[in-house]
């Protein structure tokens, strides 16, 4: 069942509703001049920008407020950035030109694991179920970390909506639940959400967990073309991803990258 909007700019897992768009809040801004998927701190004159290897994000301590239209709690956290163009493994559509990209960070308390993301899109057509095949970003997580293959019950195939909608596509019994707002651009559309970690399957997340991330990016009312973020050099799982030609994040976690939980 896809997880609705709530109530203007809100998501949360609850009954059907109908995203509301907000105000243009100028949000991408807060990360102009991002790093690419090698990221690096922002400059800040007492701190030297920290290089992290490809397909490794950082998710500092910290705890934003998901509501209030703005980044501005992020400054700290290592901003990441990438485009179809760059993407490790792009999946086209007949007639598809290359114009999403995404700007995303993450950090954690106790309760959540949050992500800022960012959208610039010139086409931002709302998801619909599938949300994968319309606007929308996925996040992949393997909360044990051990990216053996096979999905479990610790595994997440998270697709957020453009309009707000979110739904855990993964095969295990624990469905991810989010909250957090979704915010209308002026480029595209930004989303600030928070999942919750006791919905994730693994009660003591361990310090580094499977983390991929990818774009879904429909243009004409179609299909949409799609995205990854990273493709992690690893032994594939041989059993995993029947009848496709290559591993794929939604079937075999031995692609995914990490998510440090510093």
């Amino acid at each position: 069942m896809v997880a609705a909007v709530l109530s203007a700019c809100s998501f949360d897992a609850g009954g059907p509703g109908a995203g509301v768009d907000a105000p243009d809040s100028g949000v991408a801004a807060v990360f102009d001049g991002a790093p690419g998927a090698t990221d690096a701190r922002p400059d800040r004159a007492d701190v030297e920008p920290r290089p992290d290897p490809a397909g490794v994000a950082r998710s500092p301590r910290g705890t934003p407020d998901l509501f209030d239209e703005g980044f501005e709690e992020w400054a700290d956290a290592p901003v990441y950035s990438f485009g179809m163009t760059s993407a490790a493994d792009m999946h086209t559509v007949s007639g598809y030109t290359p114009s999403a990209q995404i700007t995303f960070a993450s950090m954690h308390d106790a309760q959540y694991i949050y992500f800022a993301l960012i959208i610039e899109d010139d086409t931002v057509l709302d998801a619909r179920d599938p949300l994968w095949n319309d606007d929308s970003v996925t996040v992949y997580l393997d909360t044990d970390g051990d990216r053996i293959g096979p999905l479990g019950n610790d595994d997440h195939e998270i697709v957020i909506g453009s309009n707000g909608t979110y739904r855990d596509y993964a095969p295990g019994v624990n469905a991810a639940v989010l909250e957090g707002a979704r915010i209308q651009t002026a480029d595209g559309y930004a989303l600030e959400v928070g999942i919750r970690k006791d919905s994730l399957g693994n009660p003591s997340l361990p310090g580094s967990i499977g983390f991929d991330i990818a774009i879904n990016d429909d243009d004409d009312g179609g299909s949409a073309a799609f995205g990854l973020w990273h493709v992690r050099v690893a032994t594939r799982c041989e059993t995993c991803c029947t009848g496709l030609d290559h591993a794929e994040p939604w079937c075999d976690t031995t692609t995914y990258g990490s998510l440090i939980l510093e």
